[in-house]
């Protein structure tokens, strides 16, 4: 997309989350804190974003996914999916994964590159990708070094291509990786042995 385009869009979607958070504070449906939280993250996050060639290589439409949201004004679901970064707990990482069931469809009909809005605060390909490096970097940052890691998925939405994904990611790494070839609802004691990693790739239905 032309770099004038660019900027055009984000001129507009600037605009519009600025103006949609300033009625919602009015309004009552956020407090002040919310508020100034979101208006100092949402905007920043979007731009980092779409101005980053890499995340054209992690997830090819994308991009196209958030220009579309834009497009239809849709600042609610755009706040939600930049307000902040998903945070990795004890359970992993968790939230949702699209903000409304034609969404959730469209993903499981067409794949994890299909565009529909993601952003850091959502579960997608590159939140897993980016996540994942981390784990990945820190086990080899290790003295010895990680090397081994199980990697399953349960039969929810698109659990095995998110897995296999991030099993590229470890094999990139250097790492040995055991990956189930079917689902798995939980991480079998059995695949544990002698590795060192072991992640498991879930993603809700629920909205």
């Amino acid at each position: 997309m032309q770099t004038v385009h660019v900027r055009s869009i984000l001129d507009q979607a600037e605009a519009g989350i600025t103006t949609y958070l300033r009625t919602a504070r009015d309004s009552g449906r956020i407090d002040q804190q919310a508020y100034e939280k979101a208006l100092q993250n949402t905007f920043p996050n979007l731009k980092k974003w779409l101005e980053d060639p890499h995340i054209d290589a992690l997830s090819s439409h994308l991009k196209q996914g958030i220009y579309q949201t834009i497009e239809r004004e849709q600042w609610e679901d755009l706040v939600n999916a930049f307000r902040q970064q998903l945070r990795f707990g004890t359970g992993g990482i968790r939230g949702m994964m699209a903000f409304d069931r034609a969404s959730v469809g469209k993903l499981n009909e067409e794949g994890i590159d299909t565009d529909i809005l993601k952003g850091p605060n959502t579960i997608n390909d590159v939140v897993f990708l980016l996540t994942s490096a981390g784990v990945a970097r820190f086990g080899r940052d290790q003295t010895p070094p990680f090397e081994k890691i199980v990697i399953g998925y349960d039969s929810r939405i698109r659990g095995h291509d998110l897995a296999r994904r991030i099993a590229e990611l470890f094999l990139a790494y250097g790492y040995t990786v055991y990956f189930f070839d079917e689902p798995v609802p939980y991480r079998r004691p059995e695949g544990r042995r002698n590795c060192h990693q072991c992640l498991q790739a879930r993603v809700s239905r629920r909205l």
